[in-house]
């Protein structure tokens, strides 16, 4: 597991590594699990593991020879002569036909969302938690100058946010993500994950919920084309739009109906929503997962499975919320950017079982997203986690 202390002399977070206790992973998260890398040196040390079968569960990840877990290897080789460029004060990296955005790590930032989570979490002790962390394109397809170390790295940012965590377990995505990179996981004029990205997370968070993941390759598919997304909308790349992004789609192996409000948690002003709209006419084709952004969704269906789960969240969980619908009853959906909700009183009127944080990397640094959250933890009478910090 790792340890992050801050260092007051040279104004950063060190690391300290020891061996993750191997109970945590699943079985598939065994095929290429990895931990928290020390060193900038360790970060295209390793590829990722070979799948692992039932009977190897209880065989322990590889570690390097400090007892520290060994980090995936970057998914391809990048030439490190690519510079970023601006476009209307956005700064972007482009590399071929894909475009991606710069990323840093900003611990104060993480601690504080991780703050918050715990603090929602105590307000529910008795409802298990997950906390799943997403990692972007530019971790896997940059040139290692721009994903990794303690400052660029997203796997040692997503590895900090976890060791925040209290009572709510991590799921980590980032191995099964790196052994599919030759996948078409991320869109390459847009920030968001594919369907496809979306679904090797969801196949991580099976193992971490206990749940079997159905298999993609059983449902009926489909595309949605052309797709130019925000990166194409500062750019105006011609290599984009001579050469545009689709989205793909896999129908839910279950019937589902969905109903989304802007206003209301009770949802008394609701209407019905598609969980993938297959004939979607906006030039935004990522609205095909669950219309868009909404308030509160509330999804049924008739997976045989009694469990229910709330899922917290920004656009990045649009893709990924379909694949619940699988395993899961009920399944709702809260965007603290629309609506302002106790969380701990929503869980308890739904009787939900579960409850879900899914960001992407970029969100704990995302003003919006972030006083979005806060704003729920100041529905509660004690102090929130950034009340204390001003108060000192």
């Amino acid at each position: 597991m790792c340890y992050y202390i801050y260092n007051e002399a040279i104004g950063r977070y060190s690391i300290k590594m020891r061996r993750f206790f191997a109970a945590v992973l699943a079985a598939a998260m065994l095929l290429s699990f990895a931990g928290c890398a020390v060193k900038d040196t360790q970060s295209d040390s390793t590829a990722p593991a070979e799948e692992q079968t039932t009977e190897e569960k209880s065989t322990e990840p590889p570690t390097n020879e400090d007892g520290s877990l060994v980090k995936p290897k970057n998914a391809v080789s990048v030439s490190d002569d690519v510079k970023i460029k601006t476009y209307s004060g956005s700064s972007i990296i482009e590399i071929g036909n894909r475009k991606m955005e710069p990323y840093g790590n900003s611990y104060k930032n993480m601690k504080s969302y991780a703050d918050a989570l715990n603090r929602l979490k105590a307000e529910m002790p008795n409802t298990k938690a997950y906390c799943l962390m997403a990692p972007t394109a530019i971790e896997f397809y940059a040139p290692s100058k721009y994903n990794t170390g303690v400052s660029k790295s997203q796997y040692e940012g997503m590895c900090y946010i976890y060791e925040q965590l209290k009572d709510i377990t991590p799921v980590n995505v980032y191995a099964e993500i790196a052994a599919h990179t030759d996948e078409y996981l991320y869109f390459r004029s847009d920030h968001h994950w594919t369907t496809r990205g979306a679904y090797y997370a969801y196949r991580a968070f099976a193992n971490v919920a206990d749940f079997k993941p159905v298999d993609k390759d059983t449902l009926q598919s489909g595309k949605l084309s052309p797709f130019l997304g925000l990166f194409y909308n500062y750019t105006k790349s011609p290599v984009l739009a001579s050469d545009p992004d689709y989205v793909e789609y896999f129908l839910p192996p279950v019937n589902t109906t969905a109903t989304a409000s802007d206003t209301d948690a009770a949802m008394s002003d609701g209407y019905g929503i598609q969980v993938i709209n297959t004939e979607t006419t906006s030039s935004n084709k990522y609205l095909a997962f669950i219309g868009g952004d909404h308030g509160v969704i509330k999804i049924t269906t008739d997976a045989q499975s009694d469990r229910s789960i709330v899922v917290i969240k920004e656009s990045y969980a649009n893709a990924f919320v379909p694949w619940l619908c699988a395993n899961y009853k009920t399944v709702y959906v809260l965007d603290p950017r629309m609506l302002t909700v106790k969380l701990a009183d929503f869980v308890k009127t739904n009787a939900i079982d579960e409850v879900l944080f899914l960001n992407y990397m970029f969100i704990p640094s995302n003003p919006k997203f972030m006083n979005a959250l806060e704003n729920i933890c100041l529905l509660y009478t004690s102090p929130s986690p950034r009340d204390r910090s001003v108060s000192r």
